[in-house]
Protein backbone atom coordinates (compact mmCIF):
# COMPACT_ATOMS: atom_id res chain seq x y z
CA UNK A 1 0.00 0.00 0.00
CA UNK A 2 2.69 2.74 1.46
CA UNK A 3 4.56 1.68 -2.16
CA UNK A 4 1.95 2.56 -4.21
CA UNK A 5 1.94 6.37 -3.30
CA UNK A 6 5.44 6.99 -2.03
CA UNK A 7 9.32 6.77 -2.93
CA UNK A 8 9.62 3.94 -0.60
CA UNK A 9 10.22 0.65 -1.24
CA UNK A 10 9.34 -2.39 1.31
CA UNK A 11 11.22 -5.52 1.52
CA UNK A 12 10.33 -8.60 3.63
CA UNK A 13 13.63 -10.30 4.91
CA UNK A 14 14.59 -11.97 7.68
CA UNK A 15 18.31 -10.98 8.18
CA UNK A 16 20.99 -8.19 7.67
CA UNK A 17 20.34 -4.38 8.54
CA UNK A 18 16.90 -2.58 7.95
CA UNK A 19 15.33 0.61 8.41
CA UNK A 20 11.75 -0.27 9.62
CA UNK A 21 12.00 -3.49 12.15
CA UNK A 22 8.23 -4.94 12.25
CA UNK A 23 7.98 -7.46 14.94
CA UNK A 24 4.74 -9.07 17.46
CA UNK A 25 6.07 -8.83 21.11
CA UNK A 26 4.41 -9.19 24.03
CA UNK A 27 4.63 -8.12 27.47
CA UNK A 28 7.75 -6.46 28.31
CA UNK A 29 9.90 -7.28 25.47
CA UNK A 30 12.86 -4.90 25.73
CA UNK A 31 12.50 -1.42 24.38
CA UNK A 32 10.71 0.16 27.82
CA UNK A 33 7.03 0.57 25.71
CA UNK A 34 5.27 -2.76 27.69
CA UNK A 35 2.40 -4.41 25.98
CA UNK A 36 -0.96 -5.33 28.08
CA UNK A 37 -2.42 -7.98 26.56
CA UNK A 38 -5.63 -7.65 24.94
CA UNK A 39 -7.54 -4.51 25.07
CA UNK A 40 -5.91 -0.91 25.15
CA UNK A 41 -2.24 -0.55 23.61
CA UNK A 42 -1.97 -2.05 20.50
CA UNK A 43 0.93 -0.92 18.67
CA UNK A 44 3.73 1.45 19.22
CA UNK A 45 6.66 2.96 16.20
CA UNK A 46 10.01 4.59 17.03
CA UNK A 47 11.24 7.11 14.75
CA UNK A 48 13.93 6.03 12.55
CA UNK A 49 16.81 7.38 15.03
CA UNK A 50 15.53 5.77 17.57
CA UNK A 51 15.61 2.50 15.92
CA UNK A 52 12.60 2.58 13.32
CA UNK A 53 11.06 -0.14 14.99
CA UNK A 54 7.30 -1.13 14.60
CA UNK A 55 5.72 -3.41 17.56
CA UNK A 56 2.19 -5.04 17.39
CA UNK A 57 0.86 -6.99 20.69
CA UNK A 58 1.27 -10.16 19.73
CA UNK A 59 -1.53 -11.14 22.13
CA UNK A 60 -4.26 -8.81 20.32
CA UNK A 61 -6.75 -10.54 17.60
CA UNK A 62 -5.68 -9.19 14.31
CA UNK A 63 -6.88 -9.41 11.79
CA UNK A 64 -6.80 -7.39 7.34
CA UNK A 65 -10.55 -6.82 7.53
CA UNK A 66 -12.70 -5.09 10.01
CA UNK A 67 -14.42 -7.37 12.03
CA UNK A 68 -16.24 -6.23 15.54
CA UNK A 69 -13.77 -6.93 18.41
CA UNK A 70 -10.54 -7.75 16.36
CA UNK A 71 -7.72 -5.22 15.80
CA UNK A 72 -7.48 -3.62 12.37
CA UNK A 73 -3.39 -4.58 11.40
CA UNK A 74 -3.80 -2.21 8.48
CA UNK A 75 -5.14 0.56 10.07
CA UNK A 76 -3.23 -0.09 13.06
CA UNK A 77 0.27 -0.51 11.02
CA UNK A 78 -1.07 3.17 8.86
CA UNK A 79 -1.47 4.93 11.85
CA UNK A 80 2.18 4.11 13.30
CA UNK A 81 3.70 5.02 10.10
CA UNK A 82 2.29 8.46 10.06
CA UNK A 83 4.28 9.00 12.71
CA UNK A 84 7.38 8.87 11.02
Amino acid sequence: VWSDVTNLNFINTDKGRVHIDVRFEEGEHGDGERFDGPGRTLAHAFFPQYGGDAHFDDEEKWTINQYYGNASIFYCRTSDLVQF
